[in-house]
């Protein structure tokens, strides 16, 4: 597989293979001009490995490399010398770019692609651990005869996963070790209160009566005490597929 630093290599050589192809000059004779420019270990087979790209061109031959094209009779159609830059580089540092660009938007569909089915897999696994069935999505049917409160929308499961309270939870446990994801929590916590941990913190503050100040200062302590709550349905899943 090309690097960046190759597969320029391999474009510049392209280049020059096709400037020596449109001009039908035979690789002996630039050789033969690098030498009389004192590139003394110029050879044909060095020619012929810079334009497959598997020989670097130091500093000092693409310096002299207008000049040893120019002995060799490849020039502009004007019949003046050739540019490094805009005559070799630009038209190589374009396709170069563009197949970097290429490669990596491939790389990151292929990355999407493989994330969004890992996810998948993953949904579908804890939903069907905790609710006993597959996850029926709204487009599956031609009406609204969804089994919500017996069986949640994914919809409403991946809205329950968004709160930023089931993300840190999931944080939280995957730094102490324990792999659940926001969407075993968000499947959980409906499982157990048919809505949101975040719904279901503040119904219990707002059951106490607790003034702004100190419902805040409460929150957290409660955040923490609803996942305990949650612990035992999630553990109980994990420990029911660890034994099958």
């Amino acid at each position: 597989m090309d690097t960046p630093f190759t597969a320029f290599n391999r474009l510049l050589g392209q280049r020059l293979r096709t400037l020596r192809m449109d001009h039908k000059c035979h690789p002996e004779r630039i050789a033969a001009a690098g030498r009389a420019l004192g590139l003394t270990t110029w050879n044909r087979p060095t020619w012929t490995a810079i334009e497959r790209g598997t020989r670097q061109l130091f500093a000092v031959e693409v310096a002299l490399l207008p000049q040893i094209l120019g002995e060799a009779g490849i020039t502009r159609a004007d019949g003046e010398p050739l540019q490094v830059m805009s005559d070799l580089f630009d038209p190589t540092l374009a396709k170069w770019t563009e197949a970097l660009l290429q490669e990596r938007r491939a790389r990151a569909q292929q990355d999407l692609r493989r994330g969004l089915e890992r996810y998948s897999r993953e949904f579908t696994g804890w939903y069907r651990r905790i609710f006993g069935r597959d996850p029926e999505f709204r487009s599956d049917r031609g009406d609204e005869t969804f089994t919500e409160p017996a069986a949640p929308s994914p919809d409403t499961i991946e809205t329950i996963a968004a709160e930023d309270a089931i993300q840190k939870a999931a944080s939280g446990l995957r730094a102490s070790g324990l792999k659940v994801p926001p969407v075993a929590l968000a499947c959980a916590a409906w499982a157990t209160w048919q809505h949101g941990l975040v719904e279901e913190r503040e119904a219990r503050l707002h059951a106490e009566g607790l003034p702004p100040r100190r419902a805040q200062a409460a929150r957290g302590h409660l955040t923490r005490k609803l996942l305990k709550e949650l612990h035992p349905l999630i553990a109980g899943k994990r420990s029911r597929k660890g034994g099958r």
